[in-house]
């Protein structure tokens, strides 16, 4: 990746706004409700710390405070093939490769902090 793909960021692709925007509710609700325990690894990873998930999340908490996170595909395609079920256009956004903090392939990533770009039609 070259400095000005760095400097610009990646761009990333959902549909509809999310329902819940702070990373760690996002996190949390990942891990204790759909019981997606991959991302306790993710988040140690991330932080480069280790621990259970009470410990990791406060630590993250700590760390991040209320920052932003969301779910992101890196493919206009992705996220029509995915998610377009759920109707509503394409939310385009820019994020840091860096804060990438879960990587599920096509199905998405889960990014800290990214910036809104603009809405585009189907």
């Amino acid at each position: 990746m070259g400095w000005f793909q760095e400097k610009e960021g990646m761009k990333g692709y959902r549909i509809n706004w999310p329902e819940e925007n702070i990373a760690w509710k996002v996190l949390n609700f990942e891990y204790e409700e759909l019981g997606n325990k991959h991302i306790l690894n993710d988040v140690e990873d991330f932080l480069g710390v280790k621990g259970s998930w009470p410990t990791v999340l406060s630590y993250f908490r700590e760390r991040y405070g209320d920052a932003e996170g969301i779910w992101l595909t890196r493919s206009r395609r992705a996220v029509i093939e995915y998610y377009g079920g759920y109707g509503g256009n394409i939310l385009v956004y820019e994020y840091d490769p860096k804060l990438i903090i879960s990587d599920l392939g096509d199905d998405g990533i889960f990014v800290l902090s990214p910036e809104f770009i603009k809405e585009q039609e189907r």
